[in-house]
């Protein structure tokens, strides 16, 4: 059955995926909570986005962010250490 031209997919692109996530990176380095980041996208970018779908950008964004700083968090400890 072909789709109707009225519809749009509710999946975003690859790079839209990708800079959403750099946005909610960003906002979780300033501390904002899920419902900061959802009145964020809500406000600034005409995108309502459902609360789950921020908590699951969340939990990614922490992954990339734990990845980014894990070199770092080894330096520090070993500093600690001595």
């Amino acid at each position: 059955m072909p789709k109707n031209n009225n519809t749009t997919d509710a999946r975003p692109t690859k790079l839209e995926l990708e800079r959403r996530l750099d946005i909610v990176e960003s906002l979780l380095i300033d501390c904002a909570t899920v419902g900061d980041i959802c009145r964020y996208f809500a406000e600034q970018e005409k995108i309502p986005l459902a609360r789950r779908t921020i908590e699951r950008y969340r939990e990614h964004a922490d992954r990339r962010i734990g990845k980014i700083m894990a070199p770092q968090r080894e330096q520090e400890i070993r500093y600690a250490k001595l």
